[in-house]
């Protein structure tokens, strides 16, 4: 499989007190906000977005924000329970570009089929307390292998270990292990 670079060139911006997440390396552009959103907000990232060449919005957002994203072409993709500490999230996304509304690394074919069942995680008993910890360096390559038999491709590095440390360090994700 091959795998491009993490993009140093990625950045997040505040517009109208809201965070955008500009991530070039995937030509994405990610809004989350537990706030109540405008038309006028989504026509700027749209605009922000189509010079900078990304080719798709994506948005985590209070279900409140639904008819907002709906009258600015945005597209429902799912429901997220529990997103922003308990309360639940909407996935809107908005295609710049017609291509990206497709994945590119799976076929038609793939993309339709089912889920598998996962197995029983071995050696514990029903009713038994996890044990949730952040994940460490030492951790990478585990996570890695995790990644890697859950995902056939992703959007993002994450089977690459300098991809993962560097969100770790900067604390752009928090990985968490049970």
């Amino acid at each position: 499989m091959k795998t491009i670079p993490y993009c140093k060139d990625d950045e997040y911006q505040y517009l109208n007190g809201t965070l955008v997440f500009w991530d070039h390396r995937n030509s994405r552009a990610k809004i989350t906000s537990d706030n109540t959103l405008s038309c006028d907000l989504l026509r700027r990232v749209k605009s922000s977005a189509a010079r900078k060449g990304i080719g798709k919005i994506i948005s985590f957002t209070p279900s409140q924000n639904l008819e907002t994203f709906l009258a600015e072409d945005f597209l429902l993709e799912g429901y997220i329970n529990g997103f922003f500490r308990g309360q639940s999230a909407i996935c809107c996304s908005f295609f710049i570009d017609p291509a990206r509304a497709h994945s590119r690394k799976l076929s038609s074919a793939k993309q339709k089929a089912q889920p598998e069942e996962a197995e029983p995680a071995p050696n514990r008993k029903r009713n038994q307390p996890y044990l949730v910890r952040n994940a460490i360096e030492k951790d990478i390559s585990g996570i890695i292998r995790i990644f890697r038999y859950v995902f056939q491709s992703y959007p993002s590095p994450v089977f690459e270990k300098d991809y993962i440390l560097e969100n770790m360090r900067k604390h752009r994700v928090i990985y968490k292990l049970a």
